[in-house]
């Protein structure tokens, strides 16, 4: 290949006759040369601010850029900044000096974020660990699975394909040798409840993996393509184990870095995350998808049968159907736990972006049209919560944005592409960094609105949001594809963006693939007609884009007569509420007070379960749902209970503290629970524990309670099984529920319930280096059991 192969293309553009856009970015205001030394300034405005970018040596190959800006910085940083492009790396040439000079910013970023050791305060006392690794942000000196993935996904993995390797790889993990070692796998980070399978995005690393394995050069990518499909595999059938339901075909978890429970979940699930790790989100069933077809593809190019893996693969992109609203026009982000399998009204860009590349070409177009953005960018949540500080709540990330981008220029999308673009050029350039995130109306690093401020946290060079610029020049302007078989590309710029931005002949020299340097250009000399930007928040109207207040249930209850719930409007006026039964809307438009179900006769063998969520009557949007509340019968017939006395144990010790009876220290790897379970009515049930799980707190750590329940008849056949996931609660004092197994159950049978150790991600070697519970070398999966649950749901 020769050393500098031209890619002459010629970028598709879009014509558009409607109004002006009212986006972010304004044109550059003036430029000149100074005559004496040569070097070029040119002056942009962004609102009230302005940036200014001084090329000391605009001819050079390798140019200096010295960036000054009005904005006010984050945390006291320097608003001026100077650096110099790598005169053997890549560089941009756009004819616009800020476009140039941020993408150099981006790689100097990268080159930044390249560090020989990185630490974090939750492992081995910060004390630095050797990894020639990519760092996650100024504020964040570790190695993150979630950050690594979608970061090599956006662009580190061209930048430095050994270096993206090696990131990826300090996320994998084999069991610690206590244990047996072997079961190569990759690492769930500390998280909800304890981490994993709370949360299951662990399976994103394919992301980061597959583009990675794209730019390797030969000889490295067939060292690695083993081990990545070796950890996938092993990684994919622990979840099919876990956290897939056969029911519905997806699997079950928190969505992909909406992570802090209070700002894109209901309020209540602060202390208690035992819905979150049932329920099922879309960016995570999507990221398994990917996770599938990248193993299926090297089984594949190992020689194997990869028959089974797109199978999984086909199954599950069916059931992603599950999530689309045609209502909406759109894909919503969770679908309930089992009390509610409603499909929630809350959206998130992240899933949205990954559903439109991934999934039907027609829905992707329409979701794209319906995204709503402002012109700081797409908020990452939709809509927001109310009286919740920003952070994911009410903000813009960078990396979620440029994944937007790759949505739009799968379906063609010029007027998402433009936000996009000015959305990501915008945040660089007012911060002279690629900031971990923005708040979503002005694009200002911190807003201050009193308890609400925020963003809470802004790390400089975060590592994904400096993949994410990359990605809209790489990816967007130029359509850089690389896969396994080699790089092809399908350029995509709308003449609203080139107009703005771009002159008629665009280059990136020095692109680096598998050991080669390519010269990649565009050729816009053809394009014309201007697009169009639209923004559907408008900053003088909060009811735009916050959701109601969470509403208040109380019942159901009966006297004698139907079923009658006492529905709140939680302190909001103007809002009508909505009732679902089982997860499906039954009633809507309802006033605060008492409703009567029509259909449910409570005299029948039946358990029902209703929530409900409000409605702004102005706007339609809908607020996050209440606790579902079920209908057992007049005094819980149908809710019968084992106590902890009654248990046959092996190991943990049956004390009576913390207000009950329970076995205590109990869940080590030869720790069996057999339980005597006898019903009077046959028919469909739930089992479920009453545990204690004081570990750790409940916004993080790897020690999650999990266990594995059977069902035994008296000849000791399995006749159900499942997991029984039993999340940190922050103290030993407080008692719940774990997530649900369901058995089919006949009466007078005596059956015996049994549970056992189902190993969390404490069992990891990475995780010895962990300072809280689940360190060291040993695994920690020990919860308290006072009480086995028995829901008949007879009837219905």
């Amino acid at each position: 290949m020769a050393e500098a192969l031209l890619f002459a293309l010629l970028a598709c553009t879009s014509a558009q006759d409607s109004a002006s856009p009212t986006g972010p970015t304004d044109s550059a205001a003036d430029s000149g040369t100074d005559t004496a030394t040569g070097a070029r300034t040119s002056a942009w405005t962004f609102d009230s601010d302005t940036v200014i970018v001084t090329v000391e040596d605009p001819d050079s190959p390798a140019r200096t850029y010295t960036f000054s800006t009005t904005h006010p910085q984050r945390d006291g940083a320097p608003s001026e900044r100077t650096l110099s492009e790598d005169p053997e790396g890549p560089v941009l040439r756009t004819g616009n000096d800020l476009l140039d000079g941020l993408f150099a910013l981006a790689l100097d970023e990268v080159s930044q974020a390249s560090v020989a050791t990185v630490s974090d305060g939750s492992f081995a006392g910060g004390t630095p660990q050797d990894c020639d690794c990519f760092e996650t942000g100024a504020l964040w000196p570790w190695v993150w699975t979630r950050d690594t993935s979608y970061a090599a996904h956006l662009g580190l993995a061209w930048v430095d394909p050994e270096r993206a390797r090696d990131s990826l790889d300090f996320k994998l993990s084999e069991r610690k040798s206590s244990l047996g070692g072997g079961l190569l796998q990759v690492v769930q980070d500390t998280g909800s409840g304890g981490s994993w399978p709370v949360s299951t995005d662990r399976v994103g690393w394919a992301l980061g993996a597959a583009r990675t394995l794209a730019f390797l050069d030969d000889d490295a990518r067939e060292l690695w393509l083993p081990r990545v499909r070796e950890a996938l595999a092993n990684t994919l059938e622990l979840h099919r184990q876990v956290a897939w339901d056969p029911t519905d075909g997806l699997y079950r978890g928190e969505q992909s870095f909406l992570d802090w429970r209070e700002q894109s979940y209901p309020s209540w699930t602060a202390g208690d995350v035992v819905p979150i790790a049932s329920s099922k989100a879309l960016s995570t069933n999507l990221l398994h998808l990917e996770a599938l077809a990248l193993t299926a593809t090297l089984t594949e190019a190992l020689g194997e049968d990869a028959t089974a893996w797109w199978t999984q693969h086909a199954e599950l992109e069916q059931a992603l159907d599950t999530f689309w609203s045609a209502g909406s026009g759109t894909w919503h982000s969770v679908l309930g736990p089992p009390l509610d399998p409603s499909l929630w009204a809350q959206q998130d860009a992240l899933g949205i972006a990954l559903a439109a590349v991934a999934l039907d070409e027609a829905q992707a177009a329409e979701a794209l049209e319906n995204l709503p953005f402002t012109a700081a960018g797409p908020p990452v949540i939709w809509p927001q919560q109310p009286f919740t500080p920003i952070y994911h709540n009410r903000a813009v990330w960078p990396f979620v944005t440029a994944t937007v981008g790759r949505a739009a220029h799968r379906v063609r999308n010029p007027e998402v592409a433009v936000l996009v673009f000015d959305s990501l050029v915008r945040g660089a350039a007012l911060n002279l960094s690629n900031m971990e995130n923005l708040e979503f109306l002005t694009g200002a690093n911190h807003v201050d609105d009193g308890e609400w401020s925020g963003p809470v946290v802004n790390s400089r060079r975060q590592l994904w949001s400096v993949a994410g610029f990359l990605s809209v020049v790489v990816d967007g302007l130029f359509g850089v594809r690389a896969d396994l078989e080699g790089l092809r590309t399908d350029p995509f710029v709308p003449a609203e963006l080139r107009e703005r931005w771009l002159s008629d002949r665009v280059v990136l020299h020095r692109f680096p693939y598998r050991g080669e340097q390519l010269d990649l250009e565009l050729d816009l000399s053809a394009s014309d007609g201007s697009g169009t930007a639209r923004v559907v928040v408008d900053e003088g109207d909060p009811d735009t884009f916050f959701a109601p207040l969470e509403a208040t249930l109380t019942g159901p209850t009966s006297s004698s007569g139907p079923l009658s719930l006492e529905l709140g409007d939680g302190g909001e006026s103007g809002v009508s509420l909505q009732v679902y039964r089982d997860g499906v809307r039954v009633a809507e438009d309802l006033a605060p007070g008492t409703w009567v179900d029509p259909d449910i006769d409570p005299s029948e063998d039946r358990t029902v379960c209703y929530a409900i969520a409000a409605a702004h009557s102005s706007t339609g949007l809908v607020s996050q749902h209440t606790p579902a509340s079920c209908w057992w019968g007049p005094s819980y017939e149908r809710v019968g209970a084992v106590e902890a006395t009654e248990f046959v144990a092996t190991g943990g010790t049956l004390v009576n503290n913390h207000g009950r009876w329970h076995y205590q220290d109990w869940g080590g790897p030869e720790h069996v629970l057999e339980i005597p379970l006898t019903v009077d009515t046959g028919g469909p049930h739930w089992l479920q524990a009453v545990y204690g799980n004081g570990s750790g707190p409940i916004s993080t750590g790897v020690t999650c309670g999990l266990k594995w329940l059977e069902v035994l008849d008296p000849s000791g056949a399995v006749v159900a099984e499942g997991p029984l996931v039993m999340p940190h609660r922050g103290s030993w004092e407080d008692w719940g529920d774990s997530t649900v197994v369901a058995a089919a159950l006949e009466s007078d049978v005596s059956y015996t319930v049994r549970l056992r150790d189902q190993e969390n991600m404490s069992s990891l070697e990475h995780h010895a280096l962990y300072d809280g519970a689940g360190g060291g070398s040993e695994a920690h999966n020990d919860v308290n059991i006072t009480q086995l649950k028995v829901l008949r749901r007879a009837g219905g």
